[in-house]
Parts: C-alpha cells; structure tokens; sequence
C-alpha cells in the first residue's frame, strides 16, 4: 500500500482530488483508508463521497487516531485509552510540571 501526502493551500482542490483517488482506489478493487486531519474533515469527505456516488462499498476515510486503532486491531492489539480519571491525572501532573517561565509570576 502507498502512502501519498496531498499538500496545499486552503481552497486549491485537495479535497476533489483526495475524493477522486479514493473513488479511482475503490472502482479499481483496492481497500484504501483516506486520512483526513479531523473527523469534521472526515464527514465532510464522506459527504463529498455520497454526493458523488449515493453509495460507495469499500474504503474508509478517518483521523490519524483511527488508523492507529485500526494497525493495532489488526495486529491483534486492543488500544490503550486513558479512563475520565487517568486523563484528569495525566493532565493535572502536566499542568504541575510546566515551566511557566515568564508566566510564572502571574500563575503565583
């Protein structure tokens, strides 16, 4: 599998053209997985997707998290994820541990 990275400007046609390699990856039998910045992004490209075909079966568009879940699903791996808790002791040691350099003062 290739991995192709579209760059450009706001407005200049990534999104056509991501839609029409994808459509181009499907039509030709390939199972791609379009990775969007967001999953905004991600619904907009489905949308785009509908619009264009009603349906497509096969493919996937998705954020970078959902690739990583998929490798690991498919390496027979479940995925770490932080509980509500964890993540408020995580962020609070964080948070703890900044230097606030100029801030500093402030934050006192």
């Amino acid at each position: 599998m290739a991995l192709t990275i579209v760059c450009g400007p706001a407005n200049c046609g990534k999104v056509a053209l991501l839609v029409q390699r994808f459509l181009e990856a499907v039509d030709g039998g390939q199972d791609p997985f379009l990775v969007v910045p967001n999953r905004s992004d991600a619904e907009l490209v489905e949308r785009e997707l509908l619009r264009r075909r009603g349906a497509v079966l096969g493919g996937a568009v998705g954020t970078f998290d959902d690739l990583f879940g998929l490798v690991l699903e498919r390496c027979g791996e479940a995925p770490l994820v932080l509980s509500p808790a964890q993540r408020r002791l995580v962020l609070a040691e964080v948070i703890a541990s900044a230097d606030l350099d100029a801030l500093g003062a402030a934050a006192r």
